[in-house]
This record gives C-alpha cells, structure tokens and sequence, in this order.
C-alpha cells in the first residue's frame, strides 16, 4: 500500500515517421502492454504522441527509463503520466481500436 499503481502514459515527442507498427514494437521491447493509442492525421501519419497502458505498474519505470529524455530518430521523447489511468478509462477515451487482443495489438 502507499505505492503509486498507475499503468497509463502519454509518450509525447514522438517521430512522426515512424509507424504505428515501429511504435508498438519498440514499447513490447521494453515491457508489456495492454492498450496502445495513435493519433494519425488524414494522411495515417502520426501526430507524435500515444497513449499506453502498462500490464504492469512496476513497469513504468523501465519504460520511463528506456525512453524519456533519449532521443527516438533524433527527437528527444517525454513521458508523463496520463489523466486517464487504466485501459478501461482509455478505451472510453479512444476506443478499442489499438486495444491488445489474445494474437497482440490491434489496429
């Protein structure tokens, strides 16, 4: 008890090359998650940022860790914690659209 559970993240900065499909990879390389949001524009080219949920809240930190502050195709990446918390509160917020399933993400 007392420790901070939170699972969701806004993952801001984001190269606008990459693909949703880099993205999703590049995060299940460092831990797994449950619910990957994308914003793209009319083009399916990214907006720059994502919403995750982690399975795990001790994985946070690896995450933060991995990519915060580093540099992603030479843009520098932010991580905050999202106002939304849970892959409930984000699929009501976005949809189930990028939700995992049993085969992995979605899209």
């Amino acid at each position: 008890k007392g420790k901070d559970q939170r699972t969701s993240l806004m993952i801001k900065n984001l190269p606008t090359n990459m693909t949703k499909e880099n993205i999703s990879s590049l995060l299940n390389e460092i831990c797994k998650i449950d619910y990957l949001y994308i914003p793209t524009n009319n083009k399916d080219r990214i907006l720059g940022f994502a919403f995750v949920n982690v399975e795990n809240y001790k994985d946070i930190l690896k995450l933060y860790d991995a990519l915060n502050s580093k540099n992603v195709n030479n843009k520098k990446v932010e991580i905050c914690y999202s106002k939304k918390q849970g892959v409930n509160s984000l699929v009501k917020s976005f949809g189930k659209e990028l939700c995992s399933s049993e085969q992995g993400m979605v899209y």
